[in-house]
């Protein structure tokens, strides 16, 4: 039942939206700033200062730089949580492998009763990839969109889980959020690589710590904390008029004060993304204009108290194809966190975020059937803010209750859109105003419970309280439209068992409850692209989720494996359903589905060959569709969208002791789909993706990349007639760092 109450009279724009501005020639887009560019300034007026600095401290006083989540931990450890031996080569490979994520605090890998992935700071810098999105295609049991981020739609860049279909998982940077509240998209670009010092992905639902965005579970973006003078700086160039640029340096203002810069430019011409059978006049290739800069400060005490700031700021501008279609995206996040050793053994740890975004894209329709002239038919412009944050204290309690966690979140999220249309003739026919708040709470409590010495078991529970209010329609001429305020209330629990069958095996399980509220964007906003237009829906609820799966593990010597089985059922799954068609646009509206089913299977290895010689395997299979739709009872049985039935990985990484660093990374992906009845089909593909450093100096590389070697030549969309992934591309460079000394000599012996 509609719960909308339309009137009519004279229109005025809610006072959180922005004025919008008609197309024309000379005509004004809505922007924020161009923040980076300040950022940029600044940057590079403080790395002429420091890089004399930086450059004198490569002697036995540069030290190796901290494991953190956030904040540079201190130098008081953690209270001992019943560590596990491990052989020397174990110790060897998997140095310092403590989880934060899975449990929200510090937990040793091999003790964890959950499926977990570690990415390690040279897995990452040696990957052939340019953006962190390609390197987690490769990790099994992630669902991501064909593409990649230069490549995609901006909001296409969307992550799920074992088969849930995207977006239905949780990105954090150091802790805090990076997944878009209002269009549930990761800005992938916003984390320099350089800077990454691992990656933690955590699959199966873990609302019953994270709330609502992490229906599927998390993965968390560590990067290095700024410990001491160094320097940084990477430029690169390759195929498709590519060239980007990284500077990046830290420099302690104090004994134990850290403030680090870092800015990187990419720019790429793009490629025509339509196949030559439907290629026309007006088809350019998509290019892509980012700037990313960041400002960070780093501290940390002996007496356990560690704190970290941080302000980032990027602006993209990507083409869509045709000369008048483009999105403009620029935000800027702020950041602080803070955790404090208490007596007694516990610890306090507390993170407080602002994100500040405006997103445009003009959208444009095609007057011919030989693709020969666009014009622009409308203009959508979404200012939204995100301000959140945390507060989590833990202990260990005794032998038996290694680790008890309780906390609290709290986020609010407001956004507010301005379409305005256009005819072919440029006037400006109509224009609408939507947007709305939502307001969240979440308590949380987690406990570990060692019943004996071989067997574990990890609970945890949260209530979640939210509220959708101030949703609103405006529309010329004269129509107001105007939604109740909604608040829900929702349970979730975890119950995780691990067993340690013999020194090196291990068996998990866990059985959870998760769900995902519906975004601002799916409630109330309405897009028009070319050939589909989409209509929101205030009256959705949230998604339930209930689910499970089953692992064994082994770790022996240098080899670590996995299998997992996992099952998952989600009520009210949030899809798209089709309400009419004609041959120029498709119209789609936001529904709940009845229900949707997924069971599949896991299986992940690694292992190291030879000295220097590194294999990671991964392969998920994925068996997931509608299990029950009333409304449409076509579609049950078809399979979940944006989800591969089967997907393989194979990663090959070598290092030498001269430095000399190799790695390739292969990719499969059976087909998928991108709608609920299972006929628009995207391809199966496989892609190959080389990568190579060679040391000229102590200090200076030259590193190449290579992607889709073999030219791979598969669909990433079926909108307007087609639109294909990436071509081969081959990229070059230089990297310059400072310092080196005793911590690069180690990392080449490894």
């Amino acid at each position: 039942m509609a719960h909308a109450l339309s009137k009519t009279g004279l229109l005025t724009p809610p006072q959180r939206g922005k004025a919008a501005t008609t197309p024309g020639s000379g005509g004004t887009s809505l922007r924020a700033p161009r923040l980076p560019y300040v950022l940029l300034a600044l940057a590079i007026a403080a790395g002429a200062a420091a890089a004399p600095n930086a450059a004198a401290q490569t002697g036995p006083e540069a030290t190796a730089l901290a494991s953190t989540q956030g904040a540079p931990k201190s130098e008081t450890s953690p209270p001992d949580q019943g560590t596990k031996a491990t052989s020397p080569a174990q110790q060897e490979r998997f140095t310092e492998e403590v989880v934060v994520t899975a449990t929200r605090t510090d937990l040793p890998l091999e003790q964890l009763p959950l499926s977990v992935s570690v990415l390690s700071e040279k897995q990452i810098q040696t990957a052939p990839v340019l953006a962190l999105d390609d390197l987690l295609r490769a990790v099994p049991g992630l669902n991501m969109r064909s593409g990649n981020s230069f490549s995609l739609y901006p909001n296409y860049n969307t992550l799920s889980m074992r088969g849930l279909g995207a977006p239905r998982a949780l990105v954090l940077l150091d802790g805090i959020p990076l997944t878009d509240a209002v269009f549930s998209s990761v800005q992938w670009n916003q984390v320099p690589k350089s800077e990454v010092e691992r990656i933690e992905v955590v699959r199966g639902g873990a609302s019953s710590l994270f709330g609502s965005y992490a229906m599927g579970g998390t993965v968390n973006i560590m990067t290095r904390p700024v410990t001491e003078r160094s320097l940084f700086a990477e430029a690169m160039g390759g195929s498709a008029g590519t060239y980007s640029g990284n500077l990046s340096f830290g420099t302690m203002i104090a004994e134990r004060l850290g403030l680090g810069l870092d800015v990187r430019s990419l720019h790429t011409d793009g490629y025509i993304y339509k196949s030559e059978a439907v290629r026309g006049p007006i088809d350019v290739p998509t290019e892509a204009e980012i700037t990313n800069a960041q400002i960070r400060a780093d501290y940390s005490a002996p007496s356990g108290t560690s704190a970290f700031v941080r302000v980032n700021a990027i602006s993209e501008d990507h083409g869509l194809g045709t000369p008048l279609s483009r999105t403009e995206h620029d935000r800027v996040q702020f950041s602080t966190g803070t955790e404090r050793q208490l007596t007694g053994g516990s610890r306090l740890a507390a993170t407080l975020f602002y994100v500040d975004q405006t997103f445009q894209v003009d959208n444009t329709r095609i007057t011919s059937g030989a693709r020969e002239s666009e014009y622009l038919t409308n203009r959508q412009t979404t200012p939204a803010n995100d301000l959140g944050g945390s507060l989590t204290w833990s202990r260990a309690v005794d032998e038996r209750i290694p680790l008890l966690v309780v906390g609290l979140d709290l986020r609010h999220v407001s956004a507010d859109s301005t379409r305005q249309d256009f005819n072919q003739a440029g006037a400006l026919t109509g224009t609408q105003w939507t947007g709305g708040v939502q307001d969240f709470g979440g308590v949380f409590a987690e406990a570990s419970y060692l019943a004996t010495e071989r067997f574990e078991l990890l609970a945890s529970a949260r209530v979640d309280y939210w509220k959708n209010r101030d949703g609103y329609d405006l529309r010329e001429p004269g129509i107001r439209t105007y939604y109740p305020s909604r608040d829900t209330l929702q349970f979730s629990p975890r119950v995780a068992l691990h067993y340690e069958m013999t020194a090196t095996t291990g068996l998990h399980a866990a059985i959870y409850q998760a769900f995902r509220a519906p975004t601002l964007r799916e409630l109330y906003r309405g897009t028009l692209s070319k050939t589909v237009a989409v209509l929101g829906n205030p009256d959705l609820e949230q998604e339930k989720l209930t689910g499970g799966d089953l692992g064994i593990h082994l770790g022996h010597g240098s080899l670590r494996g996995e299998i997992n089985a996992f099952y998952n059922r989600v009520e009210n799954l949030v899809g798209r359903t089709l309400v009419s068609q004609t041959s120029s646009l498709s119209t789609y509206r936001t529904v709940n589905i009845g229900a949707t089913r997924g069971q599949g299977l896991e299986l992940i290895g690694s292992v190291t060959v030879a000295p220097g010689l590194d294999l990671d395997l991964g392969y998920a299979f994925s068996d997931s569709v509608t299990a029950d739709y009333p409304d449409d009872p076509r579609v049950e049985g078809k399979k979940t969208p944006d989800v591969a039935r089967n997907a393989a990985s194979l990663s090959c990484r070598y290092a030498a002791r001269s430095g000399v660093a190799l790695s390739a990374q292969i990719r499969f992906q059976s087909a998928t789909f991108m709608d609920l009845t299972n006929v628009d089909e995207l391809d199966a593909h496989t892609t190959v993706d080389l990568f190579a450093s060679y040391p000229l100096t102590d200090t200076l590389e030259l590193i190449a990349i290579a992607q889709n070697v073999l030219d791979e030549e598969y669909l990433i969309d079926v909108e307007d007639g087609g639109e294909f992934g990436p071509p081969r591309q081959l990229f070059a460079g230089v990297r310059f760092r400072l310092p080196l000394g005793r911590q690069a000599a180690d990392a080449r012996g490894n």
